[in-house]
């Protein structure tokens, strides 16, 4: 196990990064004022079981591959970026969340799925995994793996609570503005459009972003 000390500095750094808006944030809070609180907490859910995989290649090794191969971190960096593209064209096409529309919004499988699928190919997290978690392992301690396990959950349940947070407040203010057809279909157009830049932002992002 880590050292308390690193344990506790790690938990405070993951804190300040995880509550700092990125792909997986931005994600959950266009989702909840997209289609509500339900929306928003489940798609937290989603980013949760990508975290998951990331601690478990993590613990398998497959981090310090990625760390070493500059064209694997650029190929999965550019089809997270695709994915929150494809995601806000997707948004602008379905059209806003009103009566007429609400049949046309994903339900809570898809939000889960999608919500996996953009933290799995998150840039940020990548570089989290690859470049920040095994500072905190300490070889002299102990076995790593175990070392790595640890300090992934810590990292991945400090997420959860922050990011279930942000669907419950994103999805209070879509209860208080989406009462109609033409709030609805602008909350589809900031919601369209932040994910299309955010996919084009996440495209530059480097390797240890």
């Amino acid at each position: 196990m880590p050292l308390p000390p690193s344990l506790g500095v790690f938990a405070l750094a993951s804190l300040l990064l995880v509550v700092s808006p990125g792909p997986a944030v931005i994600f959950i809070v266009t989702q909840g004022l997209h289609g509500g609180r339900r929306a928003g907490v489940v798609s937290a859910l989603g980013i949760f079981a990508g975290g998951l995989v990331h601690v478990a290649a993590a613990v398998a090794g497959v981090s310090a591959i990625l760390a070493t191969s500059g064209a694997l971190f650029s190929a999965m960096k550019w089809i997270g970026a695709v994915y929150l593209f494809y995601l806000g064209v997707k948004t602008l096409v379905r059209g806003g969340t009103g009566p007429v529309a609400a049949a046309a919004l994903p339900n809570d499988r898809a939000r889960f799925w999608r919500g996996a699928m953009v933290n799995l190919l998150n840039p940020k997290a990548i570089g989290f995994f690859v470049a920040f978690l095994p500072q905190f392992a300490e070889p002299d301690i102990g076995p790593l793996p175990p070392q790595l396990l640890i300090l992934g959950m810590t990292f991945t349940l400090i997420a959860l609570v922050s990011d279930a947070l942000y669907g419950v407040f994103s999805g209070a203010l879509s209860d208080m503005l989406n009462r109609s057809d033409v709030v609805g279909r602008w909350l589809s157009r900031v919601s369209g459009f932040t994910l299309i830049g955010l996919g084009a932002a996440a495209g530059l992002v480097g390797r240890t972003a």
